[in-house]
C-alpha cells in the first residue's frame, strides 16, 4: 500500500491496512449492503482507503452496485484526559495528543482532493454520552459510491 492519500493520513501500519483492504474488498465484491463507519478518524486515511475501494467497486462491472456512505466520527480535539480507572491500563497517550494536524478541515480537504463530495461537520447523536459532550461528526457522503 503506497498511496500517500492513505499512508500519510492514517495511524495504521501496512498489516492492519491490508486487513482493512481484504475485509472491505470482500464486502464490496459480495454486494453486502451497509455504510462504512470509522470512529477515531485522525486524518481520515483509513476511511480514504474504504472510499477509494468503494469507488473502484462502483466502477467495476464485476462488482454489484450498492450505494454507500462513508462516515467519520471524531472529536477532532485530541484525546481526552485519562480517567482514574484508565491509569493502570498501561501506557496512555497524554491529553490532547493527536490534536495538531488541522482537525476536521484537514480531513474534509483530503476527501475533496480525491474528488469526493463532503458534508458536515454535524453534531453526532450517537448515544446520550456523545450527544451530551457534543462530539463532532464529519459525514463524508459520496453520491455514486
Amino acid at each position: 500500500m503506497t498511496d500517500p492519500l492513505i499512508t500519510k493520513n492514517t495511524m495504521l501500519r501496512e498489516g492492519r491496512l491490508t486487513t482493512v483492504l481484504d475485509t472491505w474488498s470482500n464486502v464490496l465484491a459480495r454486494g453486502l449492503e451497509g455504510d462504512w463507519v470509522e470512529t477515531g478518524t485522525y486524518k481520515g486515511g483509513t476511511s480514504m482507503l474504504a472510499a477509494l475501494l468503494a469507488r473502484a467497486a462502483q466502477q467495476s462491472p464485476a462488482c454489484p452496485t450498492v450505494s454507500r456512505n462513508i462516515w467519520l466520527a471524531d472529536s477532532f480535539q485530541g484525546l481526552p484526559k485519562a480517567r482514574n480507572e484508565d491509569k493502570n491500563k498501561g501506557r496512555m497517550d497524554k491529553e490532547g495528543s493527536y490534536n495538531d494536524y488541522g482537525g476536521v478541515e484537514t480531513v474534509k480537504h483530503l476527501f475533496r482532493k480525491a474528488g469526493f463530495a463532503v458534508a458536515g461537520p454535524s453534531k453526532a447523536a450517537v448515544g446520550a454520552e456523545l450527544a451530551a459532550k457534543e462530539k463532532v461528526c464529519s459525514h463524508i457522503q459520496q453520491s455514486k459510491v
